[in-house]
C-alpha cells in the first residue's frame, strides 16, 4: 500500500484515547506542583518554627537534666545529629559555684525518638568555653554532679553525654593577698589557669546514674589526664589521674595560712577511690614524685628548698623513698612509712651539719662563738596528727667553744609536738672530765623563738687544764683541780637565763660561788675561797657582746704561809680590774694594794 505524501493533504484527527491520557497529564502535573508548594511551605513553616521554639525546649529541658539553669543561645543551624546553638551559659548557683560560658552549644539527639517515646536523649557539646570554679567564704568548694535526668510536660530527658571542648578554665579559691603578706619570690596571682580542657562524661546505668569521665588539660608547661567513673547517686568514685612536668607553685592560691611554693615539678600515676560510707573515704594507690621544690613557711627562719622525693601511695599511707630537702643550707633525709592507721615509721637525718649552718637556717648567733659538724638521726613514730620523735646526736670532729675543744659530744632526744626532751647529752672537752646535762623545751608553733626552756648540767671538769689554756698562770704549787658544778638555764631561746653553783673542793685554796647568766652577760657573785685561816672573796662581770669584763677581789686574813711557805702573817686586799674591748692594750686597776700585817 503507497503511502501518501502529499503535504497539502489534512493530518488526520486524534484518537479519543489520546485525549484521555494527554488530560490526566496535565493534571497529575498540576497536583505534583501543588504538593511540592506545599511541601516547601511546609517546610519553611516548620523550619521556622523550630528556629523559634526549639531553643526554649532543650533550654527547659536541659535545665531539669542538669539540675541547675541553662540559659541557652539563638538557633544557628542544624546539623546531621542535632541542632547548634548560639553562645550559652550556665551560671552560678548557691549549691554549685561553679560557671560555664561557652561560645556555642551543640545538642545532639534523635528526633524520631524524642517523637515517638516521648523521651529526650542528648549529647551537648560546650564549644570553647570559659570556666570557673570558685570557693565560697566559707572555705567549701560547692560542685555538683549533673543529675542527669528529668521530665518537663511530659518529656523526659536522660543525658547521654556532656563533653567540652577546648576549654579555659580558672579556678578560684578566696585570695589571702590582703591578709598575708607574700614572701620574697612568690607569685601574686589568685588564680589558677587551666588552658586546653577536654572533658566527657557519659551517663548509663539503673536511672542513668553511672557517669563515665575523661578529661585532661594544660597547666603552665605540664599537663594532666583523669579517667575514671562513679555513681552520682551514691557519690562513688573511681578515678585514674596522671600529671606531668606540673609547676606546683600553680596551685599556691590553694594554700592558706602561711604556706607559700615557690618552684618544684610534680609528676604523678595514681589511681584515687571515694567511699563515702567507709571508714576511710578515700583511698589512694600509685606514685609522685617531687622535684626541685621551694616553700616558705613564714614562721620559721629560712626556707625548706631542693625539696625531692617519691612517695609510693598504697591506701591510707604510703611510703617515701630517696626524699630530700635543705632547710637553709642543712641537708635533711627522709625514708620511711606514714600511715592513717598505722601511723608513722619514718626515719630523718641531717647527715652533717655545722653550728655555722644552724646559725644560718636559723637566723641567730649562738654565745662564745661555737664551731663543730654533727650527725643527727631521728625515729619518727606514733599517730598521724600527734608524731613522736625520738633520736640522737653525735659530733663528726671536734667542736670547738670559745678555746674549749671538745672531743666528744653526744645527744638522746625526744620530742613531739607541743615539747622536746633533751634526756641525756654528754661532752667530753680534750682537757678532760665530762658535763652532762638534760631539759626540757615547751614548743611555741607561732615563733620558734619564743619557745620556753628549762635546763639543767651538771660538771666535773679539771680546771688546770683550762687556766693553762686561757693563760692563767698558777703561782707555785697551786692547783684548781676539779671543778664539781650545777647549773640551771630557764627562759625563752632569744632571752636565756642562767645560774650556776660551783665547787673546788680539791683546791689549793677550797671555794664555791655562783654564775648567773642573762642579756648576754655574765656575772660571778659570792665566790669564796679559804686561804689558810682567812678569806678571799672574789666577783665579776662579764658582757658576751661587748667583750667587756670587770673583776673585783677582797681579801682579810689572807694566811701568807699559804701562799709562800717563807713568809709569815697574814695580807689584806682589795683590788678591781676593769678592761674595755675598744681599749684592749692593758686592764685598769684600782683599790687599795695588799698590805701585810706580821
Amino acid at each position: 500500500m503507497a503511502v501518501n505524501s502529499d503535504p497539502n493533504l489534512p493530518e488526520s484527527s486524534p484518537s479519543p484515547r489520546q485525549g484521555r491520557l494527554r488530560r490526566w497529564v496535565k493534571t497529575l502535573a498540576m497536583a505534583a506542583g501543588l504538593v511540592i508548594l506545599g511541601g516547601v511551605g511546609a517546610g519553611w513553616w516548620g523550619y521556622s518554627y523550630a528556629r523559634r521554639e526549639l531553643p526554649q525546649f532543650l533550654q527547659d529541658n536541659l535545665s531539669e537534666a542538669l539540675g541547675r539553669p541553662l540559659k541557652v543561645g539563638e538557633f544557628q543551624r542544624f546539623g546531621p545529629m542535632g541542632v547548634r546553638l548560639g553562645p550559652s551559659i550556665v551560671p552560678p548557683t548557691e549549691a554549685d559555684f561553679s560557671w560555664v560560658k561557652a561560645q556555642a552549644l551543640e545538642v545532639n539527639f534523635n528526633p524520631i525518638e524524642l517523637i515517638f517515646t516521648r523521651t529526650l536523649r542528648p549529647t551537648l557539646i560546650f564549644v570553647e568555653p570559659e570556666m570557673a570554679l570558685k570557693q565560697g567564704f566559707d572555705g567549701r568548694w560547692r560542685v555538683q554532679p549533673p543529675r542527669s535526668i528529668g521530665e518537663r510536660r511530659g518529656i523526659k530527658t536522660e543525658l547521654r553525654s556532656v563533653e567540652i571542648r577546648n576549654a579555659h578554665l580558672v579556678i578560684g579559691p578566696i585570695s589571702r593577698s590582703s591578709i598575708v603578706e607574700l614572701p620574697e619570690g612568690v607569685t601574686s596571682a589568685t588564680l589558677i589557669l587551666v588552658e586546653g580542657v577536654d572533658m566527657k562524661a557519659r551517663f548509663s546505668g539503673d536511672n542513668n546514674q553511672t557517669i563515665s569521665l575523661n578529661l585532661n588539660g594544660k597547666v603552665g608547661d605540664g599537663g594532666f589526664l583523669v579517667r575514671g567513673e562513679g555513681q552520682i547517686d551514691t557519690r562513688q568514685l573511681n578515678l585514674a589521674v596522671q600529671a606531668h612536668q606540673i609547676r606546683i607553685e600553680t596551685i599556691n592560691p590553694l594554700l592558706g595560712g602561711n604556706l607559700f611554693i615557690r618552684d618544684g615539678i610534680l609528676a604523678t600515676n595514681l589511681e584515687i577511690k571515694y567511699r563515702p560510707e567507709a571508714v576511710e573515704p578515700f583511698t589512694v594507690t600509685g606514685t609522685t614524685r617531687l622535684r626541685n621544690g621551694d616553700v616558705v613557711l613564714t614562721d620559721l627562719p629560712s626556707p625548706l628548698q631542693n625539696i625531692s622525693g617519691t612517695l609510693v601511695a598504697n591506701g591510707v599511707g604510703g611510703r617515701i623513698e630517696n626524699s630530700s630537702l635543705n632547710f637553709g643550707p642543712i641537708l635533711v633525709k627522709a625514708e620511711g612509712t606514714v600511715d592513717l592507721r598505722q601511723g608513722h615509721n619514718l626515719f630523718v637525718t641531717l647527715p652533717d651539719v655545722s653550728v655555722d649552718q644552724v646559725e644560718t637556717a636559723l637566723a641567730q648567733t649562738f654565745p662564745l662563738d661555737p664551731r663543730g659538724r654533727f650527725q643527727v638521726n631521728t625515729h619518727i613514730t606514733g599517730e598521724l596528727m600527734e608524731p613522736q620523735v625520738s633520736g640522737w646526736l653525735k659530733n663528726l670532729n671536734t667542736v670547738q667553744v670559745d678555746r674549749l675543744s671538745l672531743g666528744s659530744l653526744t645527744a638522746q632526744f625526744a620530742a613531739n609536738l607541743n615539747d622536746f626532751t633533751l634526756n641525756q647529752v654528754t661532752i667530753r672537752p680534750a682537757t678532760g672530765g665530762t658535763i652532762m646535762a638534760q631539759g626540757k623545751a615547751n614548743l611555741s608553733r607561732k615563733n620558734w623563738r619564743r619557745t620556753e626552756l628549762t635546763a639543767t648540767a651538771q660538771t666535773n671538769l679539771p680546771l688546770d687544764p683550762l687556766a693553762e689554756l686561757y693563760g692563767l698562770t698558777l703561782p707555785g704549787s697551786f692547783r684548781l683541780e676539779s671543778l664539781l658544778a650545777e647549773a640551771q638555764v630557764t627562759g625563752r631561746l632569744d632571752n636565756l637565763q642562767g645560774l650556776a653553783n660551783w665547787q673546788l673542793p680539791q683546791a689549793t685554796f677550797p671555794g664555791q660561788g655562783r654564775v648567773t647568766y642573762g642579756d648576754r652577760r655574765f656575772q660571778a657573785t659570792n665566790a669564796r675561797f679559804q686561804v689558810g685561816e682567812g678569806t678571799l672573796q672574789a666577783r665579776g662581770d662579764a658582757r658576751l657582746d661587748t667583750l667587756d669584763w670587770q673583776a673585783t677581789v677582797t681579801g682579810s686574813r689572807l694566811g701568807l704561809s699559804s701562799l709562800l711557805p717563807q713568809l709569815r702573817g697574814t695580807l689584806d686586799t682589795d683590788l678591781t680590774a676593769v678592761r674595755f674591748a675598744a681599749r684592749p692594750e692593758s686592764p685598769e686597776h684600782s683599790g687599795r694594794w695588799p698590805t701585810a700585817v706580821v
